[in-house]
Formats: C-alpha cells, sequence, structure tokens
C-alpha cells in the first residue's frame, strides 16, 4: 500500500546562477510536487504549536487596540518542511499557506 500525498505546487530550486530575487522569480517556471500527508500535518503541527505559544504571549489589547486574532504565513518547501514566511527569506521552490490564530474567550 502506498503512502498518501497531496499535491503542492513549488517553484524549483532556483539555479545557482540567478543573481537575485526578481531573477530567481523569473526562471523558475512552478511544478507540481507530491508530499506525504503525514510528515506535511506533523510539520505543519509543530509550527502552529510554536505559534501558538507565540499568539498567547501577546497581550489583549495594545494601547486602544484589540488583539483579536493574528494571521501568519507558512511557506511549504519542495522538501515538505514548513517554516513561517518573512521578508527577507528565499522564495524559491515554496508555496504558502495562510493560517488565522484567534485567542480563545477564557
Amino acid at each position: 500500500m502506498s503512502e498518501e500525498t497531496i499535491s503542492v505546487l513549488v517553484a524549483p530550486e532556483a539555479p545557482k546562477m540567478a543573481r537575485d530575487v526578481a531573477d530567481k522569480m523569473i526562471l523558475t517556471v512552478p511544478i507540481e510536487k507530491e508530499l506525504p500527508i503525514d510528515e506535511l500535518t506533523k510539520n505543519i503541527s509543530d509550527i502552529l504549536i510554536k505559534c501558538s505559544k507565540v499568539v498567547d504571549r501577546i497581550p489583549d489589547s495594545l494601547g486602544n487596540y484589540m488583539v483579536d486574532n493574528v494571521s501568519v504565513s507558512l511557506s511549504i518547501s519542495a522538501t515538505g518542511n514548513v517554516s513561517i514566511l518573512g521578508i527577507g527569506g528565499s522564495l524559491g521552490g515554496q508555496a504558502g499557506i495562510t493560517v488565522t490564530l484567534t485567542k480563545s474567550k477564557k
């Protein structure tokens, strides 16, 4: 019996000759990649557990503002690794997912 997978569109790793992010984006064409569901589930769960610890530490209010929820963009690499997508990160070979974490009313 084969392992269950999910299709993800990712950009292949950019060639080493690419000079900057713009070159890397131009030189790559998205490809369909099959990732193991069990591995991807574990990786997403691990990062969300860490994100929830960060969200738990955010105060309920900041000055005159209230924090209801926090949206986090996650990147999924061509190998199934999951990380928070931030500025300055590598864009090559990754797909994204956005998760919104809402504080529970205690």
